[in-house]
């Protein structure tokens, strides 16, 4: 969760796993300073929030993903993570659709982005792609249904290495 976190800060992955690489260092560093371990979730968090935006900030090669008050509501919704197991499960089903994401084909990626981020509907798509509008709803159709059966899989295989 704590790498989604720092992604979701600098939008690169690769980054990410340098930045949470320093996280863990300043963890290990400064974890006399916690007096509870139930304060342990916000206070790693902040230190990724703060490592994440010192990385960007020296990387220079692009803009923050986010802005800051941005970055305040992420951390918000992060707080409710770890007091509510259900949205734990969420956050899961989340990691799993986005391993699978990275699975599809480009051509299959494109239709999500414009399906679901840039939120064009199926007419809009099918203009601009110049295809016939029951081509593109069937095309999504079996991507849907392909990203569920990942999704389903991954869940499984994350539950089967936990002992579930």
């Amino acid at each position: 969760m704590l790498i989604g976190y720092i992604t979701a800060i600098t939008g690169d992955p690769t980054l990410s796993e340098d930045v949470f690489q320093e996280v863990s260092i300043v963890v290990l560093d400064k974890h006399a300073q916690l007096t509870s371990s139930e304060g342990f979730k916000p206070w790693a968090r902040t230190i990724a929030r703060f490592q994440a935006l010192k990385a960007v900030a020296r990387r220079r090669a692009g803009p923050i993903m986010l802005r800051g008050d941005i970055v305040d509501l992420l951390d918000t919704s992060w707080s409710a993570l770890d007091e509510d197991p259900a949205a734990l499960a969420d956050q899961e089903r989340m990691a799993a659709l986005r391993s699978c994401l990275t699975r599809i084909t480009p051509r299959a990626r494109r239709l999500v982005e414009m399906r679901y981020f840039e939120n064009l509907p199926g007419a809009r798509i099918a203009e601009l792609l110049g295809k016939p509008l029951n081509t593109i709803y069937v095309a999504i159709s079996r991507i849907h249904r392909a990203l569920g059966e990942c999704v389903r899989g991954e869940l499984q295989r994350q539950g089967d290495g936990r002992g579930e």
